[in-house]
């Protein structure tokens, strides 16, 4: 009895790991200072470790902890929005769903916005399909599955994904006046008039 009594009994939230606080301790320091101006003894500091610490869990120190920043961001994003995206009845749902919810997203992202009005340079690498680990074919892999419902095959469903994600990355980057990506009432006709024929496009055989 004792054992099921505690078995039944609410366990306490595990505590972040090492390098979920120091990752946390980055995306702090990054929406004060951005990443140029912040050194790895100030990550420490935020996470409440040591310098050594840091490179322990991170070999290569700064550049590594903000790789895995975009890595674990991505995440948070796409299991953000995964439901919506299974609900979307037509490709042009869906489209307007993945644009609106990641503009969204990095407006609403303290340490994103800041690099993208900033310093821009230093996110636009992580979204690099070269890199093996490269944000872009992370986040195109995730969503493609919603858009291949709706187009011919997997390869039109994957560039679709990868033009939809760049066309979010540009216009952060660079807004259009009059666009507001955050707005599905604006992004609705943008998606009718230039995504939707690029993604339906018929492939031309090589």
């Amino acid at each position: 009895m004792a054992t099921s009594a505690l078995a039944d009994r609410p366990t306490a939230a595990s505590p972040p790991s090492l390098e979920d606080r120091i990752v946390d301790g980055l995306l702090e320091c990054i929406g004060r200072w951005g990443i140029a101006k912040t050194t790895v003894e100030d990550v420490a500091r935020a996470a409440g470790v040591s310098r050594a610490t840091v490179y322990r869990a991170f070999p290569g120190g700064k550049d590594v902890v903000f790789e895995a920043v975009v890595r674990r961001e991505s995440s948070r994003f796409l299991a953000a929005i995964t439901s919506r995206l299974d609900a979307a009845e037509t490709l042009e749902d869906a489209a307007v769903i993945g644009m609106v919810e990641a503009a969204r997203f990095l407006t609403g992202h303290e340490g994103l916005r800041y690099l993208l009005a900033n310093e821009p340079e230093r996110v636009l690498p992580a979204f690099a399909f070269h890199r093996m680990d490269g944000v872009l074919a992370v986040v195109t892999a995730a969503t493609a599955p919603h858009l291949r419902r709706f187009v011919v095959d997997d390869a039109a469903a994957v560039a679709g994904a990868e033009w939809i994600v760049r066309l979010v990355l540009s216009y952060s980057i660079e807004p259009r006046p009059g666009l507001d990506l955050t707005d599905e009432v604006d992004v609705r006709p943008f998606v009718c008039t230039y995504v939707l024929p690029a993604v339906t496009a018929p492939h031309e055989e090589p």
